[in-house]
C-alpha cells in the first residue's frame, strides 16, 4: 500500500475521467461555501466547451472526528435542462497522508463512477425522477463497478501508483500479483451474480412459460 496516496490517487482518477470522458475538472476556490475547510469543489466541463459548467462534484474524502466512515456518494442536486446543472457530493474516510489500502483506492474509484453517473446522466433531462442517478436500483451501481475496474488495470494503476522515494509507478511485476490477486474468485462471483440474475427472472416472470423448465 506504501504506492498508494489520496493525493496521486485523486490526481490519477481524475487524468482518467478527463481522457475517457473528455471532460476537465476546475478547482473552485472562491463563490462557494462548503460545511468544512478540508472539502475540495471541482466544476466539471466539457472539454470541448471550456467554459460551460455541467456539474459540480463536492469532494469531502479526507477524514476527521466523528464523521461518517463508509464511502457515499450523495446527490446534491439534480441536473435539469435550462434551470440548474447537477451536483454531487462524495464522502469517504481516508487519510490526507501516508499509504493508503487498495481497498480504499477501489472504493475512490468507485465513489467518482457514481459521480460521473450523476453528472453526464443529469444532462439534456427535463424530470428530476429521471435525473442522473434517478436509475433503476439495479443499474445504479453498474457505472459504478465499471470505474471500480480501474483499481485493478494496469492503465489505472500506472496513473495512480506513485513510489513515495523515487516518484516512479509500481513494477510491473508487483503490479501485476496485485491485478492476479484481485481477480482470484472472479469465475465464483461470476456464477453467483447469474445465479441471482436466473432466480430473479424466474420469481419475476420475466421470461415467457415456455421457456421456464
Amino acid at each position: 500500500s506504501n504506492f498508494f496516496t489520496y493525493s496521486s490517487t485523486k490526481r490519477g482518477i481524475l487524468d482518467l475521467l478527463h481522457a475517457y470522458f473528455e471532460v476537465q475538472f476546475t478547482p473552485v476556490l472562491k463563490d462557494v461555501w462548503p460545511w468544512h475547510q478540508s472539502v475540495e469543489v471541482y466544476d466539471v466541463v466539457f472539454s470541448a466547451r471550456p467554459g460551460t459548467r455541467i456539474g459540480r462534484i463536492y469532494l469531502d474524502m479526507v477524514s476527521r472526528p466523528k464523521k461518517l466512515l463508509e464511502a457515499s456518494q450523495f446527490a446534491l442536486r439534480a441536473g435539469v435542462e435550462g434551470a440548474q446543472v447537477p451536483e454531487v457530493v462524495l464522502m469517504a474516510n481516508i487519510p490526507e497522508s501516508g499509504p493508503i489500502p487498495h481497498s480504499q483506492v477501489a472504493h475512490m474509484f468507485h465513489q467518482f463512477g457514481h459521480a460521473m453517473h450523476h453528472i453526464l446522466g443529469g444532462q439534456h433531462q427535463k424530470y428530476v425522477a429521471f435525473s442522473g442517478v434517478a436509475t433503476a436500483p439495479d443499474f445504479v451501481e453498474a457505472p459504478a463497478y465499471a470505474c471500480e475496474e480501474w483499481a485493478s488495470d494496469k492503465q489505472g494503476l500506472e496513473k495512480i501508483t506513485k513510489d513515495p522515494f523515487t516518484g516512479q509507478p509500481m513494477p510491473d511485476e508487483l503490479m501485476d500479483k496485485l491485478i492476479a490477486m484481485n481477480k482470484f474468485g472472479g469465475s465464483y462471483r461470476a456464477c453467483q451474480e447469474t445465479f441471482l440474475a436466473q432466480l430473479a427472472l424466474d420469481l419475476h416472470g420475466a421470461r415467457p412459460p415456455a421457456v421456464r423448465k
